[in-house]
């Protein structure tokens, strides 16, 4: 299915504006996103490379940001994510040279 542009952009800002709105209390229902997320980290196990820099694309409040800082302690960790009111837990609880940007 495809949308007019307009449309396009209409939806992107109806689900940041939902995401932002749900920030407060994301953490407490992701359950499913972060055994998920925790899951796709594990799987780096099998990646032999030390990245200089690792990017999180929607990284939401950092979980998997966080995980990423822990495995990758030299690298630096950016958090991407368009609803900023989500992604600000992220620069809270980061450490290590770690960034975010609001992703719009």
């Amino acid at each position: 299915m495809t949308f007019p542009v307009d449309d396009r952009r209409a939806n992107a800002r109806h689900i940041r504006r939902a995401f932002s709105r749900a920030a407060s209390g994301y953490d407490a229902s992701a359950h499913l996103a972060r055994r998920i997320g925790s899951e796709l980290v594990a799987r780096l196990d099998v990646v032999r490379l030390q990245p200089d820099t690792v990017i999180d694309i929607g990284t939401g409040t950092g979980h998997c940001a966080r995980l990423l800082e822990a495995r990758y302690r030299r690298a630096r960790i950016i958090g991407v994510d368009s609803a900023a009111a989500m992604a600000r837990p992220a620069t809270l609880s980061g450490g290590g040279g770690g960034a975010l940007a609001d992703g719009r």
